[in-house]
């Protein structure tokens, strides 16, 4: 009798594992060092090993967001979160960016990724006011209007810029 109720308990455990669909990849978070986390009123979304997940805290479940559902590439380096707007921002180890929304519908944006440029271009920092995300570069900074999901500003000055953002009218940069 145990060894008949032992081969149905393992077979059941077979089947469970058996039952994801061939060509499918179940991702694990993996905790390292480059771990960032951003909690907001509804969701956690923390960024670990290269990938993006969403703890949502209603329905106590996890979400891990890919190129398979959504994100427009892969190797996730740095996120932000706009609170005004309820937009993610995910910055990519190429300068590639998507904008998330509310309702999980994702923007790129690539014109950073695509550009032939002879410095690094390398997003140090996104800082949000109103409509407008500041991003501070190798290069120096640029404005995107996040309505719209375009650049709306680019300035060089060939340095690196650790942060910015605009304040009463004024830009601030920290160099």
């Amino acid at each position: 009798m145990k060894k008949i109720l032992l081969t149905t308990l393992f077979s059941m455990f077979a089947l469970v594992a058996m039952s994801q669909a061939v060509g499918d990849w179940i991702l694990h978070p993996v905790f390292g060092s480059n771990a960032k986390i951003v909690d907001t009123k509804d969701n956690v979304y923390y960024l670990s090993g290269y990938n993006v997940y969403c703890y949502d805290k209603v329905n106590d479940e996890t979400i891990s967001f890919s190129r398979k559902n959504n994100l427009s590439d892969t190797k996730a380096e740095k996120i932000f979160y706009d609170f005004n707007n309820r937009n993610l921002v995910i910055v990519y180890s190429n300068s590639n960016i998507d904008i998330m929304d509310r309702n999980g519908k994702v923007f790129n944006i690539p014109e950073l990724k695509d550009a032939v440029l002879s410095y690094s271009k390398t997003i140090n920092y996104i800082s949000f006011v109103g409509d407008e995300m500041y991003l501070a570069t190798d290069f120096g900074y640029m404005v995107v209007n996040t309505r719209k999901c375009e650049i709306k500003e680019t300035h060089f000055y060939g340095r690196k810029v650790y942060a910015a953002t605009k304040s009463g009218g004024f830009i601030v940069l920290c160099s």
